[in-house]
């Protein structure tokens, strides 16, 4: 079948809806999140390229049919939804015009339409649909609130026996039988010689809705029993509306609690009130941290004043500042806590040499503001009193204050000295280049662009060049600012922060948008005074980002012809690596549009290159020295681009998750972990696999947190969407809803909560503590390792879909494993490359193999075949200005290949000599 485009298939722009032509394509590519993109060979040169324009068939169901019949893999949860939505969406219906002849009136009929397939069907009987496995509808009733059973014989009514009934009788019996083993396993111990025997592990204990899974309901004798083999069944609690009272708080305890064994065990929730059960199950629900309420927030301050810095409690209080329902009580109760430090520093810095405890209040309603202004926000947004004293006018000099304090902070009188010796030629002149731009502008003079883009592979010491120039101008006194498109990239940079946050970039950006600056505002005249913008990991960002920053900064020069007004920036990346993600596109039609190559800012900015890899050391070995030479290629030849290629033979495989895994997270750094190891995959969804089986392996307790969910469409609420289903949906972006964590486990941050502390999206901590309030943890790499912080339960929001869906969670997941987007601008120790899923769009195979440090440490998973390849896509059209510098890198590699090996040749002789004069004596 052939798709010849017609204006019935035209966009506004022109371009096919149905994206035709399509690419080329040596292999078949499967995506979860998409169409797959199969085999379409381009032909040879001169010929017709019609594979482009080739719908997907089946020639048979085309023949047995005689009609057009497009044919698709069907892939992944997107697709059974699809099935799902056609089954249930209920019978066909047509509008019916029934005319009299004899007068005007008509009659509109709304019918049912059954045609003929379908009047067969029915009449033959046959099947539309099956449901496998069933569904158990399980009842929820309070205590004492059965259905009774009235026998005119008797002489009273019997309560009916429910299942919730059979659940709590059960896991009770289930208790008894274990306390009595384990007690005689005690008595037993008295006369035992040696070393006594491990008490057995307990039986499985499961929620009310998971009975069903393992136990079936015996309706006449009022009983559970073990489950067959060979059946399954799934429970459904039924739904319970939220006015309801403490029947729906009754309902979301069932579906948390395991092995309750009565309605009071119900309301006794660990570590709050073990001897004594909550009066009601509201209660037991806030204590578990099911319910917003300021209690968990008061609870999570109690515990962080034993072991938080006054100042670390303060940020703490301005991150959650948007959760509290009522925030002066709440910084009334911690005001102590919260003002331990500001006497000495009223002492120091404000001229105040007794301050009085109103004075230090004041001072910290003042701190609190100062804190609030760098994210865009005051103390009045959230009712919280003003400082009635101007510190600002009272602060001695050089004492900065809010957003000033983060650009114009320089060293003292006499910094350290720039150690410039370490640049090689490539990073000097890049070096030179900036600082000379920065060094020798007159401001007086007519502006002008003033743009560079600092362009070099995954390893060439592009953070190092930016530490370097940030240090020596600011030691010069000019102001520096660092930004990158992501947080983990952030972490790297000497004061870095997000983009977004820097220049309040709205997260939604069009041809026409503008950032959140006002032009009289303390931001404005910050990023007026900034000399120069280091924004890293460039490429990762969409064009729209970049032209929305252009529009903002020639407004606030008063330049509009000029790009970013005049000032200087200095972008980073490699546009071998990642490019912006586009929501359900994956081909290079649909991205390439959307980088900074594409957007009239590009003609004005001077590229500089960096080509020695100094991650990858070539001098330290013959493996590393080829391994660079391999990624040069995959990365900058186009003989590499969009093919199947070899992997080479020196890098270790394996061939299943768990070998993988026993690689890269050995069982005693599971245990214990250490920053420098992670497995990289191209999709969530491997992400998630990996995860949970290394999560398995640690063997402290298990801890669930469970999300309270909303639905919102025009700001009014839907309450009723049962909350355990709302639970299970992974939406984009957002943390999961059940979310199983434990001691010692290895989370990553999905929000940026505090930059300073180096608390981004992206960075990885080692859970310290799990309480219902909090997350203790410890950061794992970069300037703040090491560094002991809480992590919130925090309201988290997707505009995914025709509603506004709200979570309130911990912005927390497993990072053992992490995508490759996610992985970018990071250097591991010890990496693992799972290629069991096809390579889908650009720069994804460079980027995951070019993590590593040392080609011994890096572990690929890959099918058994011994003639396994994996496909290099690559966007041509993006690398094209680069693919001249292949020559010079390779040609440099090879040379230090040559070197490496005459070495080990030269050593290899001096043995063998001397084992010669060896067996002469």
């Amino acid at each position: 079948m052939i798709h010849r485009c017609t204006p019935k298939c035209h966009r506004e722009d022109g371009t096919c809806s149905l994206n035709f032509p399509k690419p080329f394509s040596s292999s078949t590519v499967v995506n979860e999140d998409s169409y797959a993109l199969p085999r379409r060979r381009r032909t040879a040169e001169g010929g017709d390229d019609r594979n482009s324009t080739v719908v997907p068939y089946n020639s048979y169901l085309m023949r047995r049919y005689d009609c057009h019949i497009n044919v698709e893999i069907c892939f992944g949860i997107k697709a059974v939804k699809y099935i799902h939505k056609y089954l249930h969406k209920g019978n066909d219906r047509c509008w019916v015009d029934v005319h009299d002849q004899n007068d005007e009136i008509s009659a509109h009929l709304n019918s049912r339409y059954v045609g003929s397939m379908e009047a067969v069907y029915r009449i033959c009987k046959f099947k539309t649909h099956t449901l496998t496995p069933s569904v158990m509808l399980l009842n929820v009733h309070e205590e004492g609130q059965t259905w009774m059973v009235f026998n005119p014989n008797a002489e009273t009514a019997v309560p009916s026996k429910t299942p919730l009934i059979g659940f709590f009788e059960f896991n009770a019996e289930l208790n008894r039988v274990e306390a009595e083993a384990e007690a005689e396993r005690i008595r037993s111990l008295a006369d035992f010689q040696g070393t006594p025997p491990p008490p057995p592990p307990p039986a499985p204990r499961y929620t009310y809705e998971q009975f069903p899974e393992h136990y079936t309901w015996d309706k006449s004798n009022k009983l559970w029993r073990t489950r067959g083999r060979n059946h399954r069944q799934f429970g459904r609690l039924a739904f319970v509306y939220p006015g309801s009272g403490e029947r729906f708080y009754l309902r979301m305890l069932l579906n948390v609690v395991r092995g309750a064994s009565s309605f009071q065990d119900l309301r006794t929730v660990p570590g709050f009130n073990e001897d004594q059960p909550f009066a009601t199950f509201r209660e037991a629900c806030r204590a578990r941290g099911l319910l917003d309420h300021d209690t968990a927030y008061i609870d999570m301050f109690a515990e962080a004043d034993r072991f938080q810095t006054p100042k670390q409690l303060r940020y703490l209080f301005v991150c959650v500042l948007p959760e509290l329902s009522e925030p002066d009580l709440v910084l009334r109760q911690f005001q102590g806590a919260f003002m331990q430090d500001l006497g000495g520093e009223l002492q120091r810095n404000y001229q105040v040499q007794n301050p009085s405890d109103d004075e230090c209040l004041q001072f910290l309603y003042f701190k609190i503001n100062d804190q609030l202004e760098r994210i865009g926000k005051s103390n009045s947004m959230f009712n919280l009193p003003d400082s009635a004293i101007d510190w600002t006018a009272r602060a001695n000099a050089g004492v900065l204050t809010g957003v000033r304090a983060e650009f114009f902070n320089f060293p003292g009188d006499d910094p350290d000295p720039i150690d410039l010796e370490t640049l090689n030629p490539e990073q000097r002149t890049a070096f030179d280049t900036i600082v000379n731009m920065v060094m020798s502008h007159d401001p007086a003079a007519e502006p002008e662009p003033r743009l560079h883009f600092l362009n070099g592979p995954g390893g060439t010491g592009k953070t190092y060049v930016y530490q370097k120039i940030f240090d020596h101008l600011r030691a010069q006194r000019k102001v520096v600012m660092c930004v990158a498109s992501s947080g983990c990239a952030a972490l790297l940079l000497p004061k870095g922060s997000t983009a977004h946050h820097r220049f309040k970039i709205p997260l939604e950006v069009d041809a026409s948008t503008l950032c959140n600056v006002k032009k009289q505002s303390i931001l404005a005249e910050c990023l007026l005074a900034t000399d120069l913008f280091i924004w890293d990991e460039a490429t990762l960002q969409n064009r729209h980002v970049f032209e929305t920053v252009d529009r903002t900064m020639r407004d606030l020069t008063s330049n509009p012809d000029v790009p970013f007004g005049g000032k200087a920036f200095l972008f980073g990346g490699d546009w071998s690596q990642c490019l912006p993600v586009i929501p359900g596109k994956n081909q290079s039609a649909d991205i390439v549009p959307f980088t900074l190559k594409r957007s009239y800012l590009w003609p004005d900015i001077t590229v500089l290159r960096l080509v020695t890899n100094m991650r990858l050391n070539p001098n330290s070995s013959v493996n590393n020295a080829a391994f660079s030479s391999y990624l040069a290629n995959i990365s900058r030849n186009p003989a590499y681009f969009n093919e199947l290629l070899d992997l080479p033979d020196y890098l270790t495989r394996v061939h299943t998750a768990e070998d993988l895994i026993d690689e890269v997270f050995p069982l005693e750094e599971i245990q214990d972990p250490r920053p420098g190891s992670a497995i990289i995959t191209f999709t969530n969804r491997a992400v998630n696999i990996i995860n949970a089986k290394i999560f398995e392996k640690l063997d402290t307790p298990e801890v669930v947190y469970r999300s309270t969910d909303t639905i919102y469409n025009d700001n009014v609420e839907f309450p009723h969407f049962a909350q355990e289903g709302l639970n299970k949906l992974e939406m984009k972006g957002l943390p999961q809803g059940i979310l199983p964590l434990k001691v010692n486990a290895i989370i990553m941050l999905l929000r940026n909560l505090n930059t300073e502390q180096g608390l981004c999206n992206g960075t990885r901590l080692k859970i310290l503590d799990l309480t219902p309030s909090k997350i203790v943890g410890s950061i794992m790499g970069g300037d703040h390792d090491q560094e002991v912080a809480i992590i919130p339960r925090m309201t988290l929001q997707s505009t995914d879909g025709a509603f506004v869906f709200k979570r309130k969670q911990f912005p927390v997941r497993l990072a053992y494993a992490m995508t490759v987007h996610k992985s970018q601008g990071q250097s591991l120790a010890r990496v693992g490359v799972d290629l069991m899923s096809d390579v889908f769009v650009h720069g994804l195979l460079y980027v995951a193999l070019s993590r590593a440090t040392n080609t011994d440490n890096v572990f690929l998973l890959t099918p058994i075949a011994d003639d396994f390849q994996v496909k290099n896509v690559v966007f041509p059209e993006v690398v094209d200005d680069i693919v001249d510098e292949v020559d010079e890198a390779v040609d440099e590699v090879d040379q230090a290949v040559e070197e490496v090996n005459e070495v080990v040749q030269v050593e290899a002789v001096q043995e063998d000599d001397e084992a010669d004069e060896l067996m002469d004596v």
